[in-house]
């Protein structure tokens, strides 16, 4: 046994036991009375409040795992501790906290409550970049509407609204959106490796480098996906609005700034007014198929075979998901869909294309489209009774073509704001 020197600082939160509690600090004084008298700076443990269970591990990576499995089985908080030293009275006292495990390892993505929590942050922080960067195009959109609308032609009315509409595409390119969606990337890659180690099967935790390349995948395709729907938006302004605007207000007699400042108001319009809708289905979607790809490979590598799709079965499922409840897919064909959807350069096509999502219409679920405003694709069930608003009731349907032999998606999302996960089948 020997003393350890002590820093003329006092120690940050840690652990103090047994029988073990959370200190806010250790202040030096009370070390001038209780001193240390061993030190080990490699000691790693995990601390759980709700049992106030200090338990010793081999490595920061299994404290990491113990950390996750008593968060996912009883909640509360769960602290990773490294650097342990004892004390006089024969009190250990671990002074360095690495790890809150409370939200990057142990929120598990497969609770339903817990995906809800990390879709919210994702959503916020998307829509906070979203907002500031409509605020800087709809700037630049009125400088480049006040033009002298009563001596222009045609053709050059036309391309000053197709100037406005093309320059839609900076606010999936800007800078407030390319910070928020490299964050997001962060958040989709620990959703999918919370996921992957959640099945417990004894794999590796990381995801091997072309399992993170497809995740990461995710958050570089956003700015596409934003820029894409404020495109849509815009061209609904120059389509449904511009010209009879400019129209209209020549026949009135209005002025350039008159015309101008209606232009810009329906330009307003059709741009902000689905943003937060918008950004909400992008996280949970981006979410939910990242969760469900660490699923999958945390399936592959544990040598299982097929998994089953899994409602929540509330109140708020749709009928689509209670449909799909209990339906069992191959984990081959699974991932083969997200590697032929991630294939394609644009990632919507490649998308809507190959992982794509049901609809309901009619009382009938179809394939959605292939590309935006294109024809349903097939019948997938017919709804004969259903169960929407109806909780532990799973409803009537008649298959009509097996969810395999399209190309609509065999994994989590099936629709925007999907809730649902797979369990494995042994």
């Amino acid at each position: 046994m020997f003393q350890v020197g002590l820093p003329r600082v006092d120690y940050p939160e840690g652990v103090l036991g047994p029988p073990w509690r959370i200190i806010p600090k250790l202040p030096i004084a009370a070390l001038s009375l209780d001193p240390p008298v061993l030190h080990d700076c490699s000691a790693v443990a995990v601390f759980h409040d709700r049992f106030a269970r200090l338990v010793r591990c081999s490595c920061g990576q299994n404290a990491e795992a113990r950390a996750f499995a008593v968060m996912k089985a009883h909640g509360g908080t769960a602290l990773v501790l490294k650097g342990a030293m004892q004390l006089r009275s024969g009190l250990w006292y671990w002074p360095i906290v690495t790890k809150k495990v409370l939200v990057a390892k142990a929120l598990d993505p497969l609770n339903a409550r817990d995906r809800a929590l990390i879709s919210a942050r994702l959503h916020a922080s998307l829509l906070r970049a979203g907002r500031g960067e409509e605020a800087k195009y709809l700037n630049k959109a009125l400088d480049s509407l006040d033009v002298e609308w009563g001596t222009l032609t045609e053709a050059q009315a036309n391309a000053v609204v197709a100037e406005t509409r093309a320059a839609a595409a900076t606010i999936g390119t800007g800078a407030s959106m390319v910070k928020a969606t490299t964050s997001a990337g962060t958040t989709l890659l620990s959703t999918a490796e919370a996921s992957r180690r959640s099945t417990l099967f004894g794999i590796t935790e990381s995801l091997a480098l072309p399992d993170r390349k497809a995740i990461v995948r995710l958050a570089t395709d956003m700015p596409f996906f934003v820029s894409a729907d404020y495109g849509r938006r815009v061209q609904s302004w120059s389509d449904r609005d511009a010209r009879a605007i400019i129209t209209h207000g020549l026949r009135r007699g209005l002025d350039d700034i008159a015309i101008g400042k209606d232009l810009h108001a329906a330009l307003s319009t059709r741009v902000t007014g689905r943003s937060e809708h918008y950004f909400r289905i992008l996280a949970n979607a981006s979410l939910v198929r990242s969760s469900s790809y660490g699923q999958m490979t945390g399936y592959r590598d544990a040598g299982i075979r097929a998994y089953e799709w899994s409602a929540i079965g509330d109140g708020a499922t749709c009928d689509i998901c209670k449909y799909l409840d209990g339906q069992q897919f191959e984990v081959a064909g699974a991932l083969t869909q997200f590697e032929a959807a991630q294939s394609d350069p644009d990632p919507e096509a490649g998308l809507m294309g190959m992982q794509s999502w049901l609809r309901e219409v009619g009382g009938d679920i179809h394939v959605a489209p292939e590309t935006r405003g294109g024809p349903l694709g097939p019948i997938v069930a017919n709804i004969v009774e259903s169960a929407r608003g109806k909780e532990d009731t799973r409803g009537t349907y008649n298959t009509v073509t097996s969810l395999t032999d399209t190309n609509a998606t065999q994994t989590p999302p099936a629709h925007g704001l999907c809730r649902c996960v797979t369990n494995p089948v042994f």
